[in-house]
């Protein structure tokens, strides 16, 4: 009987109605996302062929993050989380039903687009700290492994499904139609989040004499004075510039120039990656066995490092292997590297939730978030002046080896070594 409980420890969570609401709409919700970013990209290069207004696309998305999650976060800890996010659910359900209906009648023009990307933005400042915060407000301690696994194992299947999809909509219907499926994705899980729209109520009554500036800075005052906090926001926001940037900007050049293979690839190279997480996702759910987790969690990202080191020395010996050989080394690599980020992202979440009280969690979580994003944008361009001047295997194989060294030095932190 134990081992039974043991083994359906993942899905415990969705024994709890609140919880099972707010997953179920979520992983709609992301489903949706990521079928409008697929019709997103593929109407704005048909109507402009311009890989910079796509950029475009992408910055309007990612600066208003910069610029208010901050504040997002104090709000977050102010108010009902419920409500905000369904508000944000509701009004990004509007926009981008507005943006299916301009595509339909095909009168939409790349302006709208730009300004939808903002608004996204904008409600994404508020939305992702509060999920974060809201999950230990539905899920009793014991069971939070396995909801956080959960949201990362269906992020993970959204990513891979969502593409497929959207590419059989895209098809039949055109991008008005998956644009289409978004806001009524939104609209789901606003309805979702209907319940849980009194769980945190009194929140909206408290206190609030302190002022949202304040209160921003109380978040940054617990961020500073907790060693584990800053520095692994810090260590996953290298993450992001030394293995996520380099991995969206220069997978594709490996896998077309070096390793001489169809572009398609590309789509086995991120399932690899996705099964990684979602192994991981599934293993990690069974919180019990964790020991150590600061060791485990920085290990975790000396694996992806170390991974990624790997991708750059395959790309230097393609001649060597072979292009089938190498390509199935390639895809082994990327199975681990999608475990150690897994891994490291789901230990840090649970971490980050025992030891923040909740009525900072909203805070804290932007701040996580912020770091995250900040230095994406950064990434980007060096990463593709680096593959472009020197080629995609060096730039993988030097970002390796600085995440090793970074996470080695970080792991000498004594509270690093004693988090149990």
């Amino acid at each position: 009987m134990t081992s039974r409980t043991s083994e359906n420890s993942l899905f415990r969570p969705l024994q709890q109605r609140l919880f099972a609401l707010l997953w179920t709409g979520q992983t709609i919700s992301r489903l949706g996302d990521t079928m409008y970013q697929v019709a997103l990209s593929l109407w704005v290069l048909e109507k402009t062929g311009s890989a910079t207004a796509m950029g475009l696309v992408l910055i309007c998305s990612f600066a208003p993050m910069i610029v208010f999650l901050l504040l997002g976060g104090a709000a977050v800890d102010r108010f009902s989380r419920g409500w905000l996010m369904f508000s944000s659910d509701m009004l990004r359900a509007l926009i981008v039903g507005g943006v299916g209906i301009l595509a339909l009648t095909n009168t939409l023009q790349l302006w709208h687009i730009y300004a939808a990307s903002i608004s996204f933005g904008f409600f994404d400042s508020f939305f992702q700290p509060a999920y974060s915060a809201l999950v230990p407000d539905v899920v009793p301690a014991e069971s939070l492994p396995g909801a956080n696994s959960l949201t990362a194992l269906s992020a993970q299947m959204t990513l891979i499904l969502g593409p497929l999809i959207a590419a059989l909509v895209v098809g039949f219907g055109g991008s008005a139609t998956a644009f289409l499926f978004n806001s009524v994705s939104f609209l789901v899980s606003g309805l979702c989040l209907i319940p849980l729209l009194s769980t945190d109520a009194s929140r909206a009554k408290a206190k609030r004499s302190s002022g949202i500036l304040k209160d921003v800075g109380a978040g940054l005052k617990t961020v500073s004075t907790n060693p584990w906090l800053w520095m692994t926001i810090i260590l996953s926001s290298l993450a992001n510039l030394l293995l996520a940037a380099p991995a969206q900007t220069a997978l594709p050049i490996l896998i077309n120039k070096f390793l001489n293979l169809p572009s398609e690839r590309l789509g086995w190279a991120h399932a690899s990656i996705a099964l990684g997480a979602v192994s991981a996702s599934i293993w990690l759910s069974k919180g019990n066995r964790l020991r150590r987790r600061g060791l485990m969690g920085y290990g975790a990202l000396f694996l992806a490092g170390l991974a990624t080191l790997l991708v750059g020395i395959i790309g230097f010996n393609v001649s060597m292997l072979g292009g089938t050989m190498a390509l199935a080394a390639l895809l082994g690599v990327l199975v681990f590297r999608g475990i150690g980020i897994a891994t490291f992202g789901l230990i840090w979440t649970h971490t980050m939730q025992e030891m923040v009280e909740r009525e900072q969690l909203g805070r804290v979580a932007s701040i996580d978030l912020l770091g995250s994003i900040a230095l994406l944008p950064v990434g980007y361009g060096v990463a593709g002046l680096v593959a472009d001047k020197f080629g995609a295997p060096a730039l993988f194989a030097t970002c390796g080896v600085i995440m090793l060294v970074m996470t080695v030095l970080f792991s000498f932190h004594p509270v690093v070594r004693k988090l149990n």
